[in-house]
């Protein structure tokens, strides 16, 4: 059986279920995914998941990073990916980004190129897009482009994401969009229980605005806490719920009693995936302020438990 390796960071409890589809869907082809993960997680990752949830082939490489800074600036170096597409030989790579993986692959299948006169076939999977206020060195981009010349084909996580390969140099014919998303039915109905069981409890009267994710400045959670000091200053029925942990959780939570907003403003902390359709039965709406995201994933869960929305244009 032919292998189709797909290369990526680590595992999350969105691209497990995909990767699990992916591999059932190769094998009806007479082909079988295996993905290479840089490392099994990192600084800013708490998720927990189960090694018996993973249906498909995977190899874990040396978790060689370098960290600069805060938790959300980790590069994979992917320590010994050569060793292991050596004894996987694969039909074809797909690789994540624009990553050191990306640049070893591409460097790969240049070589093999002068010396063998064979092309190795490589896809990248993207989700990048071209944003004024993250302008890319001329490096970055030279870099960029030299590898849209070689690889075989793209897929990109939406419109957007299709719109910055092919200024890269990518056809547009060799771009295909595969929707970025998450568990959708995971969410859509463990929410739906949640709510049932709810429905049978008295209702509060008070209504929960909640937000999701990673408490770093560009997530712009004290937006929310401003929003409340000025909502509580003329009703009480309102409750904002943040769940999450990080860089900025002592200040913004300084920022809240400030404000004398210790009952309307709660910190849930990190919550597992299984405990998120609880918290989002309790709410009547959902926001995502965020200053930047390729493409901010918790919208997808959010509305796929069928919360309304209002989110920033900066989520990609």
């Amino acid at each position: 059986m032919k292998t189709i390796v797909l290369i990526t960071n680590i595992p999350t409890p969105y691209r497990v279920p995909l990767f699990n589809e992916l591999d059932a869907a190769l094998r009806v082809r007479g082909r079988r995914l295996h993905v290479i993960f840089g490392a099994a997680t990192y600084a800013r990752r708490n998720f927990k998941l189960d090694p018996a949830s993973f249906q498909f082939e995977h190899t874990f490489l040396d978790a060689a990073v370098i960290q600069r800074g805060d938790s959300e600036k980790t590069t994979f170096l992917y320590k010994g990916l050569g060793r292991v597409l050596d004894r996987l030989a694969p039909e074809k790579i797909i690789v994540s980004g624009f990553s050191p993986a990306t640049i070893k692959v591409y460097l790969r299948s240049l070589r093999s190129a002068l010396t063998f006169g064979k092309n190795v076939p490589f896809i990248i999977w993207n989700g990048s897009i071209e944003a004024a206020y993250r302008p890319e060195g001329w490096m970055k981009r030279t870099v960029r482009r030299l590898i849209a010349k070689r690889a075989t084909a793209a897929v990109a996580y939406g419109s957007r994401a299709k719109e910055y390969l092919v200024k890269l140099g990518f056809l547009p014919s060799r771009v295909f969009v595969g929707i970025n998303t998450v568990d959708t039915s995971f969410f859509s109905r463990s929410t739906e229980k949640a709510r049932q069981v709810r429905a049978s409890a008295q209702a509060s009267g008070v209504y929960h605005l909640l937000s999701i994710g990673y408490l770093s400045p560009r997530k712009n959670v004290h937006q929310l806490i401003e929003l409340m000091r000025l909502l509580h200053a003329q009703r009480k029925d309102v409750v904002l719920d943040l769940v999450g942990d990080g860089s900025e959780r002592q200040h913004l939570e300084a920022l809240a009693r400030s404000y004398g907003l210790e009952d309307a403003v709660r910190f849930h902390g990190y919550l597992q995936k299984d405990e998120l359709p609880a918290v989002m039965a309790e709410a009547s709406l959902f926001l995502f302020q965020t200053d930047f995201d390729i493409w901010g994933l918790v919208l997808n869960e959010a509305m796929a438990a069928g919360l309304p929305v209002i989110c920033s244009p900066n989520a990609g």
